[in-house]
């Protein structure tokens, strides 16, 4: 018989301890959708299974609660990149969520994000009382491309894609510029992008 080693005994015990009971407290307890956006549907079918995932989402949940897994200081998704034509790439997407006049946006955190703390804001709408339908059935609303619940971590997706396309060649600053434009919004894989997600809340933890 194979036996556990001390590492899958600690993640089995860490495991149990979170919930797989759902904690819904609006009356219709239905899914809702995510709006799809240009290239966004890689993306949205990506976060809809862990959105449905009861353990994972409680698990999310947890974090910054009771100074339980808090953001770690040194985390690279809560800095904008450094390089100067990435940032005049993304200016104008800066500007167009300005434009929208978009609740609860601030300019100081457009592209910044602790990919735990983006997650759980979604999850945390994607289950509320955020956009219900009328009476009598009460229908949760699918979640716009534009809503403050969803909009941060697109835009930190956004940056994480905001790179030279595979088959760029550099002629010029405008020309990178408008190439890393194209490559933000593209479709991509959605394999690739989980993988991102979760190595972003990896790099969420402080192992000082």
């Amino acid at each position: 018989m194979v036996r556990e080693g001390p590492e899958q005994a600690e993640r089995r015990s860490t495991a149990n301890g979170i919930s797989k009971k759902w904690r819904i407290s609006r009356r219709n307890k239905r899914p809702r959708g995510l709006v799809n956006q240009q290239n966004s549907c890689y993306r949205h079918g990506a976060l809809q299974p862990l959105l449905h995932l009861p353990r994972f989402v409680n698990w999310i949940k947890t974090h910054n609660v009771l100074n339980h897994w808090p953001c770690h200081a040194n985390d690279p998704n809560r800095q904008l990149p450094s390089d100067p034509l990435t940032l005049r790439a993304i200016e104008n997407k800066i500007a167009m969520a300005k434009a929208k006049n978009i609740e609860d946006y601030k300019e100081d955190e457009a592209y910044k994000g602790c990919v735990p703390c983006l997650l759980k804001k979604l999850m945390t709408a994607y289950w509320n009382n955020t956009l219900i339908g009328g009476a009598p059935n009460l229908v949760p609303q699918p979640l716009p491309h534009y809503h403050p619940a969803i909009l941060p971590l697109h835009q930190l997706i956004e940056r994480w894609y905001c790179v030279n396309p595979p088959d760029h060649v550099h002629t010029g600053d405008q020309t990178t510029i408008r190439a890393r434009r194209g490559h933000m919004t593209a479709q991509q894989d959605a394999d690739e992008f989980t993988g991102y997600i979760f190595d972003g809340i990896e790099s969420s933890y402080d192992r000082l």
